[in-house]
């Protein structure tokens, strides 16, 4: 596994009109790198020298970690229509938070809807 702060081992490309395409687009946010883990996508923050508090959302439109100058755009998606239900809370670090969102993902806790 490879966290968050690492170089990544690889990179993966997503082709327009692959099975994997929609489901990647629309799971992507604003302001944000989209990551795989365990065949689950994931949100990071794209920018890396950012403060605390983050927001680490498990359940809902978008999954992973979000920083708090997005929090209001992301939590708004999180409420829209037909993405009823959504499992957020916040974390001091991004680690902690991908840690956290890693975890759901291994338990079958994390879903975006």
């Amino acid at each position: 596994m490879t966290p968050y702060m690492a170089e990544p081992e690889e990179f993966v490309t997503v082709h327009e009109g692959s099975l994997e395409f929609e489901e990647a687009v629309n799971a992507m946010a604003e302001e944000c790198f989209l990551y795989s883990y365990q065949g689950i996508f994931y949100n990071m923050p794209s920018q890396r020298d950012l403060e605390p508090p983050f927001y680490c959302v498990t359940q809902g439109r978008y999954i992973g970690v979000f920083p708090s100058h997005i929090w209001d755009g992301v939590k708004f998606e999180l409420r829209t229509p037909g993405n009823r239900v959504a499992t957020y809370f916040t974390v001091r670090s991004l680690v902690l938070g991908e840690q956290k969102v890693h975890r759901a993902i291994r338990r079958r806790l994390a879903a975006s809807r």
